[in-house]
């Protein structure tokens, strides 16, 4: 689907959600694959255990070529696993993800941007999507 903007949601997104929230829909190289578009559906879909994120399991749809080499050759993250491995993982690091923590990061993040943009005006780079 076109997009207008790369920071919304296609325009078509808005029928299919009212007129078919669950549809099968073809990727890039041409399987089926099921495309669900309200988020209580999405939520449903994600808490379903029936579903998985591991990608070496048979009818997972990779975003291009080459990803079922990479999931057999390369160790899973965290975010390739389901639970109950998933959680464990999750348990170990989700203390640095808490409001408190990005809150406390800011100043650094903040010096970070402003001497990146600084560069960038130096350069006279072009505009352009960050």
């Amino acid at each position: 689907m076109p997009r207008s903007s790369p920071l919304r949601p296609p325009p078509d997104y808005a029928k299919l959600r009212k007129d078919r929230a669950v549809s099968k829909a073809k990727i890039w190289d041409g399987s089926l694959v099921w495309l669900v578009t309200r988020h209580s559906d999405v939520q449903k879909v994600l808490k379903d255990p029936r579903f998985s994120k591991v990608r070496t399991l048979p009818g997972f749809p990779e975003t291009g070529p080459g990803g079922k080499a990479a999931a057999r050759e390369t160790k899973p993250t965290f975010v390739d696993m389901d639970p109950p491995e998933h959680t464990r993982y999750r348990g170990m690091i989700e203390q640095d993800f808490t409001f408190e923590k990005a809150e406390s990061m800011r100043p650094n993040i903040q010096q970070i941007v402003d001497n990146l943009l600084n560069e960038m005006q130096a350069r006279q780079v072009q505009p352009c999507y960050i």
